[in-house]
């Protein structure tokens, strides 16, 4: 079972100071962003919660869904029909 103390983390013998876990993977991952002490305390605690690390399922407003295809569609649509409403127009292309 992990401990996670004020300022430590790790199992047992294996317990490090969340700034000596943030030094060790900036210098093992020199590629990546470097991390920081919040990055570590996030990560543990979503660990803690969920049992994983990955990033949890996003909240809010969707990703753009327009593309070339879609756009002239609607363009279209409201050509032939200047009056259609945003909502309907969402709705017509699959966009909501």
């Amino acid at each position: 079972m992990m401990v996670w103390e004020y300022g430590n983390i790790g199992y047992g013998v294996r317990m490090s100071r969340f700034a000596k876990v943030v030094h060790l993977f900036n210098e093992l991952h020199p590629d990546r962003n470097s991390s920081s002490k919040y990055t570590v305390l996030r990560t543990l605690s979503r660990f803690r919660e969920t049992g994983r690390v990955e990033d949890r399922p996003k909240v809010g407003r969707l990703i753009a869904v327009t593309n070339e295809e879609n756009s002239a569609n609607v363009m279209l649509d409201v050509v032939e029909n200047p009056k259609t409403s945003i909502q309907l127009l969402a709705l017509n292309h699959n966009m909501r």
